[in-house]
């Protein structure tokens, strides 16, 4: 049997988030995180992220300004379908919302 968790710390404290019920499918979406973020690198793009959320604890949000998140899903929306910021965009936001813009 394998399991996995994290533990990581902000403003409000510690806390772990826990993938012991399905490691395999934690395991097939690690895989694509990792192979997003050789890619951005590797290409030289740093998006920034269109989810609000993300940035609710981010010590850096005065640095990216108050627009920063609208200014990206702009940016996003507008990227080729086919390419690594269209996936960053559906990893972030979900295939559901964007097939909503979409339509």
């Amino acid at each position: 049997r394998v399991a996995a968790a994290y533990a990581h710390t902000d403003a409000r404290g510690a806390h772990e988030r826990a993938f012991r019920a399905d490691f395999a499918a934690l395991a097939d979406a690690s895989r694509g995180w990792l192979a997003l973020a050789a890619g951005l690198l590797e290409t030289g793009a740093f998006p920034r992220t269109p989810r609000d959320e993300d940035c609710r604890y981010c010590p850096f949000v005065p640095v990216c300004g108050p627009d920063a998140r609208a200014r990206s899903a702009r940016l996003l929306a507008a990227a080729p379908r086919d390419g690594r910021l269209a996936v960053f965009r559906r990893m972030k936001l979900g295939e559901d919302a964007v097939a909503e813009e979409q339509a």
